[in-house]
């Protein structure tokens, strides 16, 4: 993509709704000698739309019984959107020719990075000056167009099916072929808009957000990422949904090395550090999808509400799947509290050889017809959030399983509807949540911490009736991946049931919305503090570890008392003057993982055993051709070993890390990742996502000093937004004992001068 395309302005929401939301759409290239060509006109008539439909082709004046122009110029109407089925050396011309006659909104499907090569950089430089020139919004180049559930607008050349039904759900996906999944879903995800963004020459997936944000007829969105165009803008549009109390959903691709490669291949765009990606993603208040069946689940529930919390009661036909469900309820950080001891009491009254469990498993005990109307109305009533009726629903079931289906199905909605209107229950009798969360008890942590990655923000609480009394989502999950019968879905749907597929998805898709909270009203500024040392002259040399010491010790983290010294005869003396034990490494600027390179030698604890180990280290950097001083400092005895980090991300700036440290740091991989000035209350948040904070709460059986901790991941974090020549810092291993934490090696690397 060239560097130099002219950036247009962002274009307000306004403009965005005129796209997506057009009274009138010109098909340039519309013909029905070719897929592509036809298949726009059958879309706009397959969903309705209400609007004027104008084929233009030169060589045919009637397409598809629609009369056609012969060019834009012959319209006798401004259209509002242009969709240009033209080849990638046309469509600067022809979208000349649109802006030209008044167009002010432009769906490119063609000119992909990959099959046009240099024209698709050519075509993206002249949209954008265009847009620059003209104000146009562009939908691509290299997509698949939209589709738009409210006015029936469908620019778009893949089929869209019967099957895709109205909603509240938005899309918008970089990838062509993931909103075709989405639309070719057979109507699992209601939808309100659907966008191929492609690759985004104009307007990209923030612009969406944004018209999301403030669009009526959206409740939430669900966005598949490849690269960000502009990480700022996507932040800020998340955290406008988040605001407006809309949930999003966010699959992004690109935690492997041949991921990556491939998104630089296809869009022409970096794509950039998936982890700090995803934290960013989530400190923004956007949920995180692992794939692409996940993201789909997640709109179907969200298009039935959100869960109130956590706690599930399940109602399963098989001992074996319902145990299954509790291995992966567990996984996921869902709870599956006992029933109580009047459910127990009312179910064994009427069978008294039925023992009762959450999961319930009543098959068997009576005919079904019998004994799941009565477990459900009793699971129905007991506290929880969340009633899930498990049964394998697939197409190619018998006509008896199907028949099951639907009467779990309707006695699911029966149930709880009559939960929901029964005295303290909720009055409206009303079963289907509003995307628009409620004050909700307070959640567990999710293994490692919380599932959105980040401190949970504070809830709001509405005029509502009390959590326990209100009416608990419905789930009908099929525990297998297959597609149900369709008149489940049809049934389902009418009746405000989620139809959730897969077991492990459905389950983490109802633990991760159940922690989705709308965003707090943002904090007041606070002018970051001054600097606590002028580091200035310190920061003009070579850091080597001596050095970065000096420099995170002049921000508060401790670190051992040390001497630099030249030789062997010096070490004695420096290792007296400290006291045994000590430890002698090399100072060799660059060098960071001196452990591996033999270049350290711990548990010195006396003059004999200090002067053989500085007389071996400078023989071995001698070896190696290093030239090298020792650096002699205490031995810091430690109960966990951490890392903290600072790093200048290149997309989000300013990002920290904590966790595992030491040797095992790049091998047991258990960190937090924040974007942005952390403060110590971030940080312990941090700290309470990882397997290493839990021990510091529970290191044998005495609490370690995590607060210590927090303050030099806040610390590091300060200097680095405080020296933005400083690229990364790291205090590796972080020593934690029942009295100190102490950085007993730090490495600070800065940006060549300018």
């Amino acid at each position: 993509m060239s560097a130099r395309s002219p950036q247009p302005r962002r274009p307000a929401v306004a403009d965005v709704a005129g796209l997506l939301r057009p009274r009138s759409v010109a098909v340039v290239g519309a013909s029905p000698r070719t897929f592509v060509g036809g298949i726009a006109l059958r879309n706009l008539r397959t969903l309705n739309f209400a609007g004027r439909v104008t084929p233009v082709n030169p060589r045919r004046p009637e397409i598809d019984g629609v009369t056609a122009a012969g060019c834009m110029a012959e319209l006798d109407h401004t259209p509002d959107v242009a969709l240009l089925l033209v080849g990638a050396d046309r469509v600067l011309q022809a979208a000349r020719e649109a802006v030209d006659c008044g167009v002010r909104g432009l769906v490119v499907p063609g000119a992909g990075h990959t099959d046009s090569g240099a024209a698709a950089d050519a075509v993206i430089g002249g949209l954008r000056a265009l847009a620059a020139d003209a104000g146009v919004v562009v939908a691509g180049p290299n997509c698949m167009g939209y589709v738009d559930m409210v006015t029936g607008a469908a620019p778009y050349v893949g089929t869209v099916p019967e099957q895709v039904r109205p909603g509240r759900i938005g899309v918008v996906a970089q990838s062509g072929a993931v909103v075709e999944a989405v639309i070719n879903a057979g109507g699992r995800v209601p939808l309100s808009t659907a966008v191929s963004s492609g690759a985004e020459a104009v307007t990209d997936i923030a612009d969406y957000l944004r018209f999301f944000a403030a669009d009526e007829h959206t409740g939430a969105v669900l966005a598949f990422v490849e690269a960000f165009a502009d990480t700022a803008a996507f932040l800020a549009a998340a955290r406008e949904l988040a605001a407006a109390g809309k949930p999003l959903a966010v699959c992004k691709v690109g935690r492997s090395a041949v991921a990556q490669a491939g998104v630089t291949a296809h869009s022409g765009k970096l794509a950039g550090s998936h982890r700090v990606a995803m934290a960013a993603v989530r400190q923004a208040g956007a949920i995180v999808c692992d794939d692409l069946d996940e993201l789909l689940v997640t709109g179907e529930l969200l298009a039935a509400g959100l869960p109130r919390g956590v706690r599930l009661h399940v109602v399963a036909n098989s001992g074996g799947e319902a145990n299954l469900l509790a291995d992966l309820a567990d996984d996921a950080g869902l709870l599956l509290p006992a029933l109580s001891g009047e459910a127990v009491a009312a179910l064994r009254a009427r069978w008294p050889r039925f023992t009762p469990g959450n999961p319930l498993d009543p098959w068997g005990v009576d005919d079904y017809r019998a004994v799941y109307p009565e477990a459900l109305r009793i699971a129905a009533e007991e506290l929880g959030d969340v009633l899930v009726v498990s049964l394998d629903a697939q197409v190619t079931c018998g006509d008896a399983e199907q028949q099951l289906g639907l009467d779990l199905a309707g006695w699911l909605a029966d149930a709880a509807e009559a939960a929901a209107a029964a005295p303290g229950g909720c009055s409206s009798g009303h079963l289907r949540p509003q995307l628009h969360p409620v004050d909700k008890p307070e959640l567990p942590p999710a293994p490692g911490g919380c599932s959105s990655g980040h401190p949970r923000p504070q809830l709001h609480p509405v005029d509502t009736p009390p959590a326990e009394a209100a009416a608990k989502l419905c789930v009908f999950l099929s525990p297998s991946s297959h597609d149900p019968p369709p008149a489940l879905a049809r049934l389902c749907a009418e009746r405000g049931i989620a139809l959730l597929r897969g077991a492990r998805p459905a389950l983490t898709a109802i633990a991760s919305t159940a922690r989705w909270a709308p965003a707090p009203p943002p904090a007041p500024a606070v002018a970051a503090p001054p600097p606590p040392t002028d580091l200035s002259s310190i920061l003009q040399r070579a850091l080597d570890e001596d050095a970065a010491l000096d420099v995170v010790a002049a921000y508060g983290i401790d670190v051992p008392r040390r001497k630099r010294v030249p030789d062997a005869g010096a070490a004695v003396m420096a290792a007296e003057r400290i006291g045994f034990p000590v430890v002698i490494k090399c100072l060799i600027p660059g060098v960071a993982h001196k452990t591996e390179l033999g270049l350290v030698a711990t548990g010195l604890v006396d003059a004999k055993a200090v002067r053989g180990a500085a007389l071996d280290l400078l023989a071995r950097a001698q070896d190696r051709g290093m030239g090298a001083e020792l650096l002699v400092a205490e031995h810091v005895p430690a109960d966990l070993e951490l890392v903290a980090g600072y790093r200048r991300d290149p997309q989000f700036g300013p990002t920290v890390v904590v966790g595992f440290g030491g040797v095992w740091a790049e091998h047991l991989d258990d960190v937090a990742v924040r974007v942005g000035r952390v403060t110590a209350g971030e940080a312990e948040a941090m700290l309470a996502e990882t397997i290493a904070g839990r021990l510091l709460r529970n290191a044998r059986g005495v609490a370690l000093p995590a607060a210590a901790v927090a303050h030099a991941v806040a610390a590091l974090s300060a200097l680095g937004c405080d020296h933005p020549r400083i690229t990364a810092a790291e205090c590796n291993p972080l020593r934690v004992s029942r009295h100190r934490v102490v950085a007993v090696d730090a490495l600070v690397e800065m940006e060549p001068e300018p």
